[in-house]
């Protein structure tokens, strides 16, 4: 399960990044659960997987969006070791597969649980990491005042 908060400042890129590594993350789980599932079980899963996958690609029109719109560098987020390092987070840090079960996909009721479960989970750590940009641009704009009135 998610641990309270990332307590390192992302920025808007960076948070887009993690949502995108998160997308795929969960579009493999379902993959993976479809490919040892039957019937409706099997539909859901290969259904949750494509949503996945319009999400991931919501996320990198914004993360192109915002990369375009500030002007700014961000190659080094694409960096295999930083994109390894994110990875390995989500899985052990985010949704903890350590702790994962096979039965968690051995029905279609159970499909569901999981993956509200790891829907609520995504949708804390968006919101966190939304709020850490935004209070960091807050800070940024302060401190921005405080330097220029002397």
């Amino acid at each position: 399960m998610y641990s309270k908060g990332i307590n390192n400042a992302f920025t808007g890129i960076e948070m887009f990044k993690f949502a995108i590594l998160m997308e795929e993350e969960s579009y493999n789980s379902y993959i993976h659960a479809a490919n040892y599932t039957t019937g409706k079980t099997k539909e859901f899963c290969t259904f949750a997987a494509r949503q996945e996958l319009i999400h991931k690609k919501n996320f990198e029109r914004l993360s192109i969006e915002l990369k375009t719109n500030l002007k700014i560098q961000t190659d080094y987020i694409f960096d295999k070791e930083i994109s390894t390092y994110l990875k390995d987070l989500i899985k052990n840090r985010v949704f903890n597969k350590k702790e994962q079960t096979n039965d968690e996909f051995k029905d279609l009721k159970e499909a569901l649980a999981h993956s509200i479960k790891y829907e609520k989970i995504a949708i804390n750590v968006y919101t966190q990491m939304y709020e850490r940009v935004f209070q960091n641009r807050s800070e940024e704009r302060r401190v921005g005042k405080e330097c220029s009135q002397g």
